[in-house]
């Protein structure tokens, strides 16, 4: 069947074929490659699905029955509604992390680093305090008196 599809003086019925077999072939081939890659590097469902949804069109051409027409339509109109729902939850999951990451990453981090100034200022002041304490606490046990130029 397939080798008299390909053949270039079939004649095809211009209401249900807009383009010869081999072009969609051809099309449908590379837009396989082409998703393929693209759930490779991306790991998205909808790429994966339009990668099985592009080529499963093909089937189309198995048959002229108007049945089988119309439920090879209604399967791509199911791959279809499935890409645009896992588009949908995609951008939706993209959105929050997106969020999320915005606000644990800009306000905190200055908040930290600030915290710890303070802590580390507040800590020298307590040994800065200490040492003048012990430092007049030693000068009083020894009956030394303080020079007044160091």
């Amino acid at each position: 069947m397939f080798s008299s599809l390909t053949a270039s003086n079939v004649q095809i019925p211009p209401n249900m074929f807009p383009f010869p077999f081999w072009i969609h072939a051809v099309f449908s081939c590379v837009s396989l490659v082409f998703f393929a890659y693209l759930f490779a590097r991306d790991r998205k469902l909808q790429h994966l699905l339009y990668a099985i949804a592009i080529p499963f069109s093909l089937t189309i051409w198995l048959s002229d029955d108007k049945k089988y027409f119309y439920l090879v339509g209604l399967i791509e109109f199911v791959f279809l509604c499935a890409i645009s729902t896992a588009s949908l939850i995609e951008k939706r999951k993209a959105r929050k992390l997106a969020a999320s990451l915005q606000n644990t990453a800009s306000l905190p981090t200055f908040d930290k680093k600030r915290n710890v100034q303070e802590a580390i200022d507040k800590h020298l002041d307590e040994c800065e305090r200490r040492i003048s304490d012990i430092s007049s606490e030693l000068l009083d046990e020894y009956d030394v008196e303080e020079d007044e130029n160091a």
